[in-house]
């Protein structure tokens, strides 16, 4: 893969949420221990123990108006659901 190669010498990584659910995160998180690692996507736990795993940041969405988002979603959603109902968010966790 091209992570093995690729992470190492990286700066910054960013990691899926996802890789949490396909078991690739342990191994993402070990060849990107030198570099800023952002955890992101919609299905980020915002867990501050993750710092322990070697996660910098976590970068996810927040959902501030639960009914125009359902609406949103029962209308067809798609990117749409980034205009209204959810909010970007960013934390900087400390270990």
């Amino acid at each position: 893969m091209a992570c093995e190669y690729l992470s190492p010498a990286a700066d910054w990584v960013f990691l899926t949420a996802t890789s949490i659910a396909n078991k690739t995160f342990p191994r993402l998180v070990e060849l990107a221990q030198h570099a800023e690692l952002v955890l992101m996507g919609p299905t980020v736990p915002w867990l501050p123990e993750l710092a322990d795993m070697g996660i910098d940041y976590l970068a996810g969405i927040a959902v501030i108006d639960p009914t125009g988002l359902r609406q949103t979603i029962a209308e067809g959603g798609g990117t749409r659901i980034f205009d209204q109902g959810v909010q970007c968010h960013v934390l900087k966790l400390s270990a």
